[in-house]
């Protein structure tokens, strides 16, 4: 599925943060995922788990340089026929705002508080291999986000605890000007009734250190 944008904002600050600090430098090597196969398929009745909105959520990242973030869900409200959630960004001292909502089988992103420039982060149903692309005309290049699911049994231990038969999507983001350029490749690990625990960015690690659950919200 080609998804069309105007803008990767909420992706790019990410990515280039983290850019920064690979200029700065950092040896640390991770090794390349080997996922197990898997005919395993999450519908839509079950897709919501894999990112709760609820009023009170709080998560506590580090970034292996030493960086902590804290994302915190102070708000859900019904707009656009679902629960669209307010979430709080903090890192290094600053705060921003985004807004994601479930549409249906898909998961949205905004920046923007009337979710106009929406990223397309999942869509169902997850199975291995499933994939989708978005892309972006700005002149004078075009930007293309790839993502795919490349596992759905997969288990990881980070500060926060050990959790088992999490998804695993593989993010790359690419440049097409005069040549095809893949800028980064990213892996984000969900779990069932938490979130993203994971984040792994050629070389860095991003881990959720710690994990309040709010209200329950989410339909």
């Amino acid at each position: 599925m080609l998804w069309k944008s105007r803008s990767f904002r909420s992706e790019i600050i990410l990515l280039l943060f983290i850019f920064m600090i690979i200029i700065a430098g950092c040896d640390e090597n991770v090794p390349p995922l080997q996922p197990a196969p898997s005919d395993r398929i999450i519908d839509e009745a079950e897709m919501m788990r894999y990112f709760p909105m609820n009023v009170g959520d709080y998560y506590r990242y580090n970034l292996n340089t030493g960086i902590e973030h804290v994302y915190e869900t102070v708000a859900v409200q019904e707009r656009y026929g679902g629960p669209v959630a307010t979430i709080e960004v903090t890192r290094q001292g600053v705060t921003s705002t985004h807004y994601k909502r479930w549409s249906g089988k898909y998961l949205l992103s905004s920046m923007n508080e009337d979710l106009t420039n929406e990223q397309l982060e999942l869509e169902g149903p997850f199975y291995n291999s499933a994939e989708w692309r978005m892309e972006s005309d700005d002149s004078p290049n075009i930007y293309y986000i790839d993502r795919e699911i490349i596992d759905l049994r997969h288990s990881v231990t980070v500060e926060a605890g050990t959790f088992e038969a999490m998804l695993v999507q593989q993010l790359t983001h690419s440049q097409f000007g005069q040549g095809a350029v893949v800028v980064d490749t990213a892996y984000y690990f969900y779990t069932a009734d938490v979130g993203i625990v994971k984040m792994v960015f050629e070389g860095f690690v991003y881990d959720l250190i710690e994990y309040i659950p709010g209200q329950e919200t989410s339909p």
